[in-house]
């Protein structure tokens, strides 16, 4: 599992600007952990550049496997 820090930065960062783990930490806090593996290795700048439809595959990924991450 992809390790991930308890809190965010004291300072609001734009999320272009997060870390792998800022962005695992977010979806952390945001009960969304089923998700982490997902998008394990995606920085902030990562997720920006992503399409809607690119996101939606990845979200409807960990759905299908039951929270875990299928092979595409």
């Amino acid at each position: 599992m992809f390790a991930y820090e308890k809190t965010l930065p004291e300072e609001p960062m734009e999320l272009d600007q997060w870390t792998p783990k800022q962005f695992a930490t977010w979806l952390s806090n945001n009960h969304s952990d089923r998700y982490i593996s997902a998008f394990s290795g995606f920085s902030g700048a990562d997720i920006s550049a992503m399409s809607a439809e690119d996101l939606n595959m990845r979200i409807r990924t960990v759905g299908e496997s039951g929270g875990r991450q299928r092979a595409l």
